[in-house]
């Protein structure tokens, strides 16, 4: 027995099934999108503010981390000096270096933190002299990080929250202190650029 094959068919039924499957397709892809218009409503009416007991508790948890980060360095530098002494033990005066820079020089103590001071004393030029190239250039670039946030984050909290604070919104918490608080078509939004700029 023969299956019945689609170049058989009538061309009726196949605009009626065609119209039909369109149809069906059609309906699925409007009530997904309806779906997905109603979730964003959802979510954006759901969003609240950080609080400042959450704000505080994540600074918490990060201080804690960098505690803990440092005490492992503390640990592990003190177990395995070959891998993070390496250029002192390679370059120190055992190996007939006697030119030796404070960095290879850190004080050979059991106290914790011990090395943190000659660290922070360091010149740039001995920094490069100890740590090679690409450390000085790693530590220079989070330095020049951190004085861009600096001054950024100076001027912002002087310039940029007087305008977010009077923008009329009368919102509450941390967007307070951003754009979310500016009415929309207000003069204000004008301020972030030209504090960009």
């Amino acid at each position: 027995m023969t299956e019945p094959s689609i170049s058989h068919a009538q061309p009726g039924v196949l605009s009626q099934v065609h119209d039909k499957m369109a149809g069906i397709l059609k309906s699925e892809m409007n009530s997904a999108t309806i779906y997905d218009e109603d979730v964003e409503i959802q979510l954006a009416q759901e969003v609240t503010d950080v609080g400042v007991e959450d704000a505080w508790s994540m600074v918490k948890f990060n201080f804690m981390l960098c505690i803990f980060f440092i005490l492992l360095y503390e640990v592990v530098s003190r177990a395995f000096p070959s891998v993070y002494m390496a250029r002192r033990r390679h370059l120190g005066p055992e190996n007939g270096n006697h030119r030796l820079p404070l960095a290879f020089a850190l004080p050979k103590t059991p106290l914790p933190l011990a090395w943190v001071m000659p660290i922070v004393n360091l010149s740039w030029d001995r920094t490069l002299e100890c740590a090679g190239l690409d450390a000085y250039m790693f530590l220079r670039y989070i330095r020049m990080c951190a004085n861009i946030t600096l001054v950024s984050g100076f001027w912002g909290m002087v310039i940029l929250w007087p305008v977010f604070v009077t923008g009329g919104r009368e919102k509450v918490g941390f967007y307070k202190y951003s754009m979310a608080d500016v009415l929309p078509g207000d003069w204000r939004i004008w301020i972030p650029t030209l504090f960009c700029w």
